[in-house]
């Protein structure tokens, strides 16, 4: 590994809910030390109702918009900056138009990774901030348009897996006017279980010592579950949740039926409560396919994972 404690390295990651940046360089330790972040909430594919896989010209004029501000954050820190664009740009049909016009006029050249290659910088990103030497585990990230699962054993990968399922998609999918019915929530969970179970590495009931998740859906669900125990004590490195308290978010967000209805849970981030159910529904199931009773939230995911190969190149 190169001498990098005075380099800043910038992980752009292009999803389907959002576009999030993170700067970083390494402390003496060996970990990251993040000093910038930027976000920004864009639903890449799902403005033109009439073709699902397209990027409409103005979400690539968004795009643009707002990654001529993250670019100001890549000059003022000087730092190397590596992108990945997930599940919508890599599914849609007009992804070279939408990468060259980035290109173009932002001077970002934008990297499309495969399901398998997200999996992966995942498992690299919570690898380095959760201690899994000894146990076997199932790391979860649940995003907007994509779904990955990476079962490990002492940090040996045994599989790694993308599905096609995520909050967004599966949101326009099952409650395209956001509003849940009884019937919606068991189709939904029914195309889920059957998503995963149709994966020839997936074995229900293989034994987990738990689960580490990482991104939207699981950081928010564990934001509502520890929500007033975060009111009165300090947050913890790697903050936890057990199936249990899950089970009761779970229910109560499957209760509220309208987006107004979840905006009144406490903790619940505004701009996701329109998607949250569908997050929640995947991550259910795959608690109960795995019968794992515990959840263990990492801070790092695709973005650390795609800086730590930055400084291993």
């Amino acid at each position: 590994m190169k001498n990098t404690q005075d380099k800043y390295y910038a992980a752009l990651d292009i999803g389907t809910n959002s576009f999030h940046m993170i700067i970083a360089r390494l402390n003496k330790k060996g970990g990251l030390k993040i000093v910038d972040r930027a976000r920004e909430v864009i639903r890449l594919g799902t403005e033109d109702s009439s073709a699902e896989k397209l990027i409409s010209p103005n979400e690539i004029k968004r795009s643009i918009d707002i990654l001529n501000n993250f670019k100001n954050l890549v000059k003022l820190y000087n730092a190397e900056l590596m992108s990945a664009a997930t599940s919508a740009v890599r599914e849609s049909k007009n992804k070279g138009e939408f990468c060259s016009e980035i290109l173009k006029n932002t001077g970002i050249n934008i990297r499309i990774i495969t399901g398998r290659e997200e999996a992966e910088l995942i498992f690299n990103g919570i690898k380095n901030d959760v201690d899994i030497s000894n146990d076997r585990i199932l790391c979860v990230d649940i995003g907007g348009g994509s779904t990955e699962l990476i079962a490990a054993d002492k940090e040996r990968i045994l599989y790694s897996e993308s599905f096609d399922m995520g909050a967004v998609k599966l949101t326009k999918k099952f409650f395209p006017d956001y509003k849940l019915s009884e019937k919606r929530i068991e189709d939904c969970r029914n195309y889920v279980r059957g998503e995963i179970l149709k994966d020839k590495n997936i074995i229900k009931g293989e034994k987990f010592d738990y689960l580490a998740g990482s991104s939207g859906t699981i950081e928010a669900s564990e934001e509502m579950i520890n929500f007033k125990k975060k009111n009165v004590t300090e947050k913890v490195n790697h903050p936890s949740f057990s199936y249990s308290q899950y089970k009761k978010l779970v229910t109560k967000i499957l209760s509220a039926k309208t987006i107004e209805d979840r905006l009144k849970i406490q903790g619940m981030e505004t701009k996701r409560a329109d998607i949250i159910q569908s997050g929640i529904i995947i991550l259910d199931e795959i608690f109960e396919m795995f019968n794992v009773r515990k959840m263990v939230v990492s801070r790092y995911a695709l973005r650390e994972g795609i800086i730590y190969s930055l400084i291993n190149e």
